[in-house]
């Protein structure tokens, strides 16, 4: 998620191969460094960077394509093709960038490069996101990603695909998804992986209710959080525990998570996220004291919540 540090280690790795006159290096970092502006979000600018980014990155990929074919290097002009097509759809010139993605699964499937192959169907899934043929595509990089051992690879397909069926409302597959993606995320040793899948597999099981379930995903979660000291991870667990305490009918062991939750806030009270959780806790505190009777500390509660609004000079209560 570091992309600024990423763009400056690819220029200086480029001023590095430009004074030792390294071609093949020289194309290969433009390739590489490509992709940082499809990601970037400068100031001001949409996820995705700025669409002058872009247009620098393209023209990164045509500098390498002419160095990378003039030493008749295929695979690394089907990697920058690849990015090509990345790049357009991240534009919104989805026509063109469909074309340069099926262009290069042809060259890498002619190359009998597999992990390539991977890479460009996943792409292809995330351009076909809200129906069924993107799930076709992501069930054909998982395919890849496993006859050649790409754990990494395959772990972010069942992400993708799991949040895929979740918005085709198939729970089910999606659960299956997530639940697979959760157990190589933690043979891979990802916490930051791992805290997503836990919180996508308590969304799921909330949705089905199942709230028994939701509660071991809620402990591990926990247990994630405090184990990379992650304040704000810990926050939003205790978070989710008490509205999973809640939905099983205990309400006053719900209030005790959330003044838990209070407590670590508070000790951290020049976190801006933690004071955004600070007011999740103060708006559910509010809501379960008018639950079980307590209307005057839950108005309290509600006083707490318009204090902080104010502090933060902005709406920042999640949903």
């Amino acid at each position: 998620g570091q992309r600024d540090v990423a763009s400056d280690s690819f220029a200086q790795a480029g001023i590095v191969f430009g004074a030792s006159e390294d071609a093949h290096g020289t194309a290969k970092q433009q390739c590489m460094m490509s992709l940082v502006f499809a990601t970037r979000t400068p100031n001001g600018a949409s996820p995705g960077g700025a669409p002058e980014e872009v247009e620098e990155g393209l023209a990164l990929l045509k500098k390498s394509i002419d160095a990378r074919q003039l030493h008749g290097n295929r695979l690394g002009v089907a990697e920058c093709i690849l990015n090509q097509g990345v790049l357009l759809t991240h534009m919104g010139d989805t026509q063109k960038g469909s074309k340069k993605l099926r262009l290069a699964l042809d060259m890498f499937k002619e190359l009998k490069d597999k992990r390539g192959q991977a890479k460009v169907l996943l792409e292809m899934g995330h351009g076909c996101f809200n129906s069924e043929k993107g799930v076709a595509l992501y069930e054909q990089c998982l395919t890849i990603s496993r006859e050649i051992g790409d754990l990494v690879q395959e772990a972010t397909c069942l992400e993708h695909l799991g949040g895929l069926q979740s918005y085709l409302g198939n729970t089910q597959p999606s659960v299956r998804s997530w639940l697979d993606a959760l157990n190589l995320r933690r043979e891979l040793g990802h916490a930051k992986g791992l805290k997503k899948c836990l919180e996508q597999l308590c969304i799921m099981y909330s949705s089905l209710e199942d709230y028994a379930r939701v509660s071991d995903s809620v402990e591990q979660l926990l247990e994630v959080a405090r184990q990379q000291q992650d304040l704000e991870g810990e926050a939003h667990a205790l978070l989710l525990s008490a509205k999973c305490q809640r939905n099983l009918g205990g309400a006053h062991r719900a209030i005790e998570t959330l003044q838990s939750c209070l407590l670590l806030c508070r000790a951290h009270a020049k976190s801006e996220q933690l004071l955004v959780r600070q007011a999740e806790c103060h708006v559910a505190l509010s809501q379960l004291y008018y639950e079980v009777g307590m209307g005057d500390q839950g108005k309290k509660e509600n006083e707490e919540v318009q204090k902080l609004r104010k502090k933060l000079g902005k709406e920042m209560l999640r949903s």
